[in-house]
């Protein structure tokens, strides 16, 4: 489906012995996306019978630091595994595991009908107590934040910029309208990542692919 609707690559496959994953990597942009599956008994397998589908399992960054922001993490509360030149943070919300993978900066060939991506959505029902722990668990600098309201959407948030002159940021959101479609998901999912945005200059030709998968 990635292959076919935005022109993904398929770039590589391991185990992640950690996750007790079998790992698919797939370069679209300049970005990846790993699809996971379970390898054995362990967080993946889990987290697939704690949400009982198919779901964003984490969000994933890049670091210049990387020992810097594990160590960040650690002392901000979260649970830290490194395996190979990864870092797996764990950090708990509202009762709720969430998810990040860092990895390190490199230069990426673009690949595919995307440009980059550049966002993630978690879905909360206090998100100023979840931008407090997620900025002080990756050291952000909340002067970098931007308050977002929807009434189309019925959700108010907060974009946790990771610096003034980028669009990366995990976008922090409560549902305010129950009867909209973040609403009713976060009703049925909990504390969640609701899904992730991109910036392409072949929208039209996304577009016809989903259309053509009906």
């Amino acid at each position: 489906t990635w292959r076919r609707r935005l022109g993904a690559e398929e770039i590589s496959f391991d185990v992640i012995k950690a996750l007790r994953s079998r790992r698919t990597t797939l370069r679209v942009g300049t970005g990846e996306v790993e699809l996971l599956e379970p390898d054995g008994t362990g967080i993946v397998e889990h987290e697939l019978v704690r949400r009982g589908r198919s779901h964003v399992f984490g969000a994933g960054a890049t670091s210049l630091d990387m020992p810097g922001l594990a160590s960040n993490a650690i002392n901000g509360g979260a649970q830290h595994i490194k395996e190979g030149d990864q870092d797996f943070i764990r950090i708990e919300i509202e009762g709720s595991p969430v998810h990040f993978v860092i990895s390190p900066l490199r230069d990426v060939k673009p690949a595919g009908k995307l440009d980059f991506l550049y966002e993630v959505t978690l879905l909360v029902a206090d998100q100023s107590a979840a931008v407090n722990q997620i900025s002080r668990v990756f050291g952000l600098n909340r002067e970098n934040f931007v308050a977002i309201t929807s009434e189309l959407f019925g959700y108010s948030g907060v974009l946790t910029l990771f610096s003034p002159d980028r669009l990366d940021r995990f976008e922090v959101i409560t549902p305010t309208d129950a009867s909209k479609t973040m609403g009713r998901y976060c009703a049925r999912e909990g504390v969640s990542f609701y899904m992730a945005y991109a910036e392409s200059r072949d929208v039209g030709g996304i577009e016809r692919s989903a259309r053509a998968d009906g």
